[in-house]
């Protein structure tokens, strides 16, 4: 059975792997990469895109657009967001995911350049 001390150098030691790994997790970088460069074998990872919003709607709260840079386009879906981006330059963090046959990404993230 643990002592009182023990258990207390126990807890610290924990928290402050835990607080370590949180630090190590949350500066994570996800590398940008060219719409162009994104095919079937990214699907399931999470890219980092920019480019400029074209095709713009919003249904039910969620958002559809797509997005264009100088290397290609690909379809962006947000769920749960009423963000108006017409025209708009941004910054998509999101997993590649396929939807009818087709690459999209499902952004977790969008922030407007």
């Amino acid at each position: 059975m643990l002592s009182d001390k023990q258990l207390a150098k126990l807890c610290l030691i924990i928290t402050v792997i835990g607080i370590i790994f949180l630090f190590v997790v949350a500066n994570l970088q996800i590398e940008e990469v060219s719409i162009g460069n994104i095919s079937n074998k990214d699907v399931g990872k999470v890219v980092a895109i920019t480019g400029s919003v074209e095709g713009f709607y919003s249904k039910t709260g969620n958002i559809f657009f797509t997005l264009n840079d100088n290397t290609g386009n690909i379809s962006v879906v947000m769920f749960n967001s009423d963000l108006s981006l017409v025209g708009k330059s941004v910054a998509v963090t999101g997993k590649v995911s396929l939807y009818k046959s087709k690459i999209e990404v499902i952004a977790d993230k969008i922030k407007v350049l």
